[in-house]
C-alpha cells in the first residue's frame, strides 16, 4: 500500500492479504503478518487523537471487546505481535495504522508503527485506557492538520497546554510570564517538526534542554565557569530534579533564548550548546 494514500478498510485488508480477524468493533484487523488499525482521530484528548504527527493515541469505545481476557479492552491478538516464549523474541506481525478525521469517509495509510505503550488501569476504567502507536514516518503536515493537529506552537507551562500561532508574540510573552510567576516552574515548546525546547526554572537560574527529535539525547548549555555543582529544580507535579549548574543561565537569558526560538524556529548561535 502506498504511504499516505487513502483507502477503505475493505480495500486495505484486501491489499494486505484478504482474510482477517476483525476486532474492537472494526478498529483493528488481524492478518497472518500484520495487524491493521483503522483509527478515527480528532482534537479531543478524551477520544483517539494525534498529539504529534508521528504519534497516535487510541482510546477504546468500550471496555469489553474481549471479556474473557486479562485486558478486555485491548485483545491479545491486537497488541501481541511478538513470540517471547523462546530464548529470543520473534516478530510475528507488524502494526500498520490508517487514520481518518472524524466524519471523513476514507482512511489515510500512515504506515508501519510500533506499539510504544498501553495503560493497564485498575478495574480497566475506560477513561484511563489508551494505547500509544509511534509511526515510523510522520504524517504530512496537511494530513495531520485534518486529523486534529495544531498549526503553530504547542507550549506547555506547568502542565497547562495551549497552541500559539506562529508570529503571535503576545502568546509567548504570556507563557514566559507564567514561567516567572513561580519559584519553581517548567515550560516546553514544540511544533510539527517535533523538535522541542524545555526550560526549568528555580529561584536562582534556569536549565534548558533542546531535543532535535523526540528520541534525541539532547543539546545543553555549557558554561564551565559555573562550576561542577548541581542546581535543584522541582516540577509543579512534585518531581525533584538536579541538573549541572554549568548548564544553567539567568532567568532573563532563558527567556531571550525561548523567545528567539519561538520567533525564528532556531536556537540562538551566540550561546554554546553541547551534548551532555
Amino acid at each position: 500500500m502506498e504511504l499516505h494514500s487513502t483507502s477503505s478498510p475493505e480495500a486495505a485488508i484486501s491489499e494486505f492479504g484478504g482474510h482477517a480477524q476483525i476486532c474492537c468493533d472494526g478498529q483493528f484487523a488481524v492478518l497472518p503478518k500484520v495487524v491493521i488499525g483503522f483509527l478515527t482521530v480528532g482534537k479531543s484528548t478524551l477520544g483517539s487523537h494525534m498529539p504529534s504527527p508521528s504519534t497516535v493515541i487510541w482510546r477504546p469505545g468500550r471496555g469489553d471487546y474481549a471479556p474473557s481476557e486479562k485486558i478486555p479492552w485491548f485483545p491479545a491478538a491486537v497488541r501481541e505481535v511478538c513470540d517471547r516464549s523462546g530464548r529470543t523474541t520473534v516478530q510475528l506481525r507488524h502494526h500498520h495504522i490508517l487514520v481518518r478525521a472524524v466524519g471523513a469517509p476514507d482512511f489515510v495509510y500512515a504506515g508501519e508503527a510500533d506499539l510504544g505503550s498501553y495503560t493497564q488501569p485498575r478495574g480497566n476504567e475506560l477513561e484511563k485506557c489508551e494505547a500509544m502507536f509511534a509511526l515510523i514516518r510522520k504524517l504530512p503536515r496537511d494530513v495531520w492538520l485534518q486529523c486534529g493537529g495544531y498549526d503553530g506552537w504547542l507550549i506547555e507551562t506547568n502542565h497547562e497546554q495551549r497552541v500559539i500561532a506562529q508570529g503571535h508574540p503576545m502568546g509567548i510573552e504570556r507563557a514566559l510570564n507564567q514561567l516567572s510567576d513561580q519559584d519553581y516552574s517548567h515550560l516546553s515548546m514544540t511544533r510539527y517538526e517535533e523538535d522541542s525546547l524545555n526550560v526549568y526554572k528555580n529561584p536562582r537560574c534556569a536549565w534548558l534542554m533542546y531535543l532535535r527529535a523526540p528520541d534525541d539525547s539532547g543539546l545543553y548549555l555549557d558554561d564551565p565557569s559555573l562550576g561542577s555543582d548541581d542546581e535543584h529544580f522541582q516540577c509543579v507535579c512534585g518531581i525533584s530534579l538536579d541538573f549541572p549548574a554549568r548548564q544553567t543561565v539567568s532567568h532573563a537569558r532563558a527567556a531571550t533564548i525561548a523567545r528567539h526560538y519561538f520567533e525564528t524556529g532556531e536556537l540562538p548561535t551566540d550561546v554554546s550548546w553541547s551534548h551532555r
